[in-house]
């Protein structure tokens, strides 16, 4: 989902585009092995100490099990200036594994995927959404200057990726500049893996072509929704998250529920419970693996850090 969660890359882009994301060197040498977590919050404060005048630290969590220590943060939209925090960048180095929430790569053809799970040409998009829902579209496709008639053969998800990225590009929103590609700049990959909860766009498209015509709609409900409320709510809800407080995203999330509770149960609640395999993998690392996902997959009582904690997983706060 984009900006908070499902992560889409536009790398490759097939003819009918699909979207874009949002879907963010060594600390301390001893890092490479298990430390106490006031070891890790000693070393995180005195690398902010050593960098005066630096931006609010941006929020991290350490996450121990069975010795073991992965540490994860939030992913950040696209935005004009790009994302930094030297603390987490230079934490990078002493990582054995990234994981992400997709790779910008394909396993097959892009165009025979969107159409597949993207096209509907028995069904225009106007006769699959209420008036009200339609007219949000409309609103929403003259603010990032989408031709309305180029969304008719589209399921509700791919016209709002669609949406989405235009928006991105009216706006002058550069996705090389998230906490993400931030981040993944920083690695070499002959030293560190690149992982993901989905391994190619492959399998991102399925995904989203696999939801059932109520979570479809919701999808596009919940982006439409965010490109109509422009980025002064957007940076209300990061800027507090930077600041150490995740209200505003929580408020979102709950909202989410509310309103898309198909969507939130398929998007966050599913999700989320997947990636813990992930974390189970992630103990068999010689080195501390580091994740990123989207905002609203680290806000409210289904958060990714909840369901950690009850797998198990210490967590710790270390900004």
């Amino acid at each position: 989902m984009q900006r908070g969660l499902t992560t889409m890359t536009n790398n490759k882009k097939p003819a009918t585009t699909v979207g874009t994301s949002s879907r963010r060197q060594i600390l301390v040498g001893a890092l490479a092995a298990p430390l106490s977590f006031s070891a890790l919050q000693n070393s995180l404060a005195l690398a902010e100490e050593l960098q005066p005048g630096s931006q609010a630290p941006w929020p991290l969590w350490a996450l121990r099990k069975s010795g073991q220590v992965v540490y994860l943060t939030a992913q950040t939209p696209p935005r004009p200036t790009a994302w930094s925090d030297t603390r987490i960048e230079n934490l990078i180095g002493s990582c054995g594994a990234i994981w992400t929430e997709t790779r910008s790569v394909w396993r097959g053809n892009p165009n025979t995927l969107v159409r597949k799970y993207g096209l509907n040409l028995e069904s225009p998009l106007s006769g699959s959404l209420s008036g009200p829902d339609y007219a949000d579209v409309r609103k929403a496709a003259e603010i990032a200057k989408v031709p309305l008639d180029s969304l008719e053969p589209m399921r509700p998800w791919l016209a709002a990726s669609q949406i989405e990225s235009a928006y991105f590009k009216e706006k002058g929103l550069k996705e090389q500049g998230t906490a993400e590609r931030v981040l993944l700049s920083k690695i070499s990959s002959d030293k560190i893996r690149h992982a993901s909860e989905f391994d190619a766009q492959d399998d991102v498209i399925t995904f989203m072509g696999e939801m059932s015509k109520e979570e479809d709609v919701q999808f596009l409900q919940y982006t439409v929704k965010q490109i109509i409320s422009g980025t002064a709510e957007s940076e209300r809800i990061y800027g507090a998250w930077a600041n150490g407080n995740r209200d505003p995203a929580t408020e979102f999330v709950a909202e989410m529920k509310r309103s898309q509770p198909s969507l939130y149960a398929k998007h966050v609640v599913g999700r989320n419970t997947n990636w813990l395999p992930h974390f189970t993998e992630m103990q068999k690392e010689a080195k501390p693996s580091f994740v990123i996902v989207g905002i609203y997959h680290m806000a409210g009582p289904d958060s990714l850090v909840e369901y950690l904690k009850q797998d198990g997983w210490e967590a710790k706060y270390l900004s």
